[in-house]
């Protein structure tokens, strides 16, 4: 069992966003509330692991980043789960968040993180960053076809070389080819598929990797 997935079954009965009776565990990550029972009126809760089956892979993918000065990207942060467990898991790292939507105020408290509300997939998104590259990007949006080429067409300049660009929750291995078509011309990359459809039986667990050369 990797140290995330080992981590997320942990913390499955936590209900509160300090959680000292893991603290000593070595390799501890928090994918925070992935049971349903969620305390008062604060969600922690990210579907990565509870609901996808994506811990295993990221666990291999973010592994050699863990303990590195880096820049993490997430498109659509919902009810800040992800954020957070990424700001405990990369603890040198700065951890960016944009959404349509308001972040969760608890969220604007976590070191580490900085939150956006705006549309990801537009010129004033885009514009947001203009001065950060990341080393991560992870495409958690609404997960359409064009945003997801969106992502591959205008974000792909925006990472470092040796980054890796994530794209989550492809439902048809059709969409992938169209998304690799939209990457400009002069950036060197290669990508692996991870079609997770048969562990959770989900139509839309079909992750696109992207490795910048």
């Amino acid at each position: 069992m990797s140290s995330l997935v080992k981590m997320c079954e942990l913390l499955k009965k936590e209900t509160v966003p300090s959680f000292p009776s893991i603290l000593t565990y070595d390799d501890w990550v928090t994918n925070i509330f992935m049971n349903e029972e969620l305390s008062g009126s604060t969600n922690y809760h990210t579907d990565k692991y509870y609901l996808h089956s994506y811990m295993p892979v990221y666990d291999k993918l973010f592994e050699n980043y863990r303990n590195n000065d880096i820049n993490i990207l997430e498109i659509g942060i919902q009810q800040g789960g992800s954020a957070y467990l990424w700001s405990k898991y990369f603890t040198k790292g700065s951890i960016f968040g944009v959404d349509i939507e308001d972040s969760p105020k608890w969220l604007k408290d976590v070191s580490g993180v900085t939150t956006f509300k705006e549309n990801a997939y537009s010129k004033e998104g885009l514009n947001l960053f203009n001065d950060n590259m990341f080393d991560i990007l992870i495409d958690d949006g609404p997960h359409t076809l064009n945003s997801m080429k969106y992502v591959a067409k205008n974000y792909m300049c925006k990472m470092k070389r040796n980054g890796r660009l994530i794209i989550e929750d492809i439902p048809e291995y059709e969409w992938i080819e169209e998304i690799l078509n939209e990457i400009p011309k002069d950036i060197d990359y290669k990508y692996e598929i991870h079609d997770l459809r048969e562990k959770k039986n989900r139509f839309d667990d079909i992750m696109l990797v992207i490795f910048i050369i």
